[in-house]
């Protein structure tokens, strides 16, 4: 009866408990290294404060070299259909290293690129950082 009792338990956390869908940029602490991405800032920045240029620039100062901002866009996973949505709202992204550049302006490479960097629980996490490649 108590493995019963905690097979519907468990089988009841995994099926009712969507993981959080999150963006993760961070840089591997080297001077030259930073991921900056371009979109539509409306949509990240609502109201009347003031907008930035960019989404997101990390690091956003010089002064810090190894760096890590999280964004999240609530739960699920990111499959082809929710990366397609996010990239709707992006223009481009930047990814620079000491010794690279590798700059994404077509949707559909930005695309194949947060595609290939998902991971975690349930692909519920895309990882951008410079120098980490994937294999497609």
């Amino acid at each position: 009866m108590y493995k019963l009792i905690l097979s519907i338990f468990v089988f009841a956390l995994l099926v009712g408990c969507d993981p959080l869908l999150t963006l993760v940029i961070k840089t591997d602490g080297t001077l030259a290294s930073s991921v900056t991405i371009y979109g539509n800032v409306e949509s990240m920045y609502p109201g009347n404060i003031e907008k930035p240029q960019s989404i997101a620039k990390v690091p956003f100062t010089d002064s810090i070299i190894k760096y890590k901002r999280t964004f999240g866009y609530g739960v699920g996973i990111w499959d082809t259909a929710t990366v397609k949505d996010l990239v709707k709202n992006i223009d481009s992204i930047i990814i620079k290293t000491d010794s690279t550049a590798l700059n994404l302006k077509e949707k559909p490479e930005i695309q194949k690129y947060l595609l290939n960097h998902r991971t975690g629980f349930m692909k519920s996490l895309i990882v951008i950082e410079p120098g980490k490649t994937v294999k497609n």
